[in-house]
């Protein structure tokens, strides 16, 4: 079955913002944010937390330049994955993200 998927960005009115989330119909499938970081910092999550406080996920996605693979949690047990780039794109390219 092929999948209709949309791109969009979520910005709040106070600034945070998340880079891509992916929607089906009505359906919120994931949440992308994109660092230029070397090294994930609990700040470089704040959007991704804000979103999962009004979305309920199971995974969304953080993707950087840090070559380590980590996994943390929002206030609501959302799953922050943590990726390299390569790893992400890797794992997309499989089917593996959505």
């Amino acid at each position: 079955r092929e999948k209709f998927m949309k791109i969009n960005y979520w910005p709040t009115k106070n600034g945070i913002e998340v880079d891509f989330v992916i929607t089906e119909g009505n359906a919120v499938i994931t949440a992308i944010e994109c660092k230029l970081t070397k090294h994930i910092k609990q700040k470089d999550l704040r959007g991704l937390k804000v979103f999962a406080g009004e979305f309920s996920q199971e995974k969304i996605y953080i993707v950087s330049q840090d070559e380590h693979s980590m996994l943390f949690k929002a206030d609501n047990n959302t799953k922050i994955m943590a990726e390299h780039y390569t790893t992400f794109l890797n794992d997309l390219w499989i089917g593996k993200i959505f």
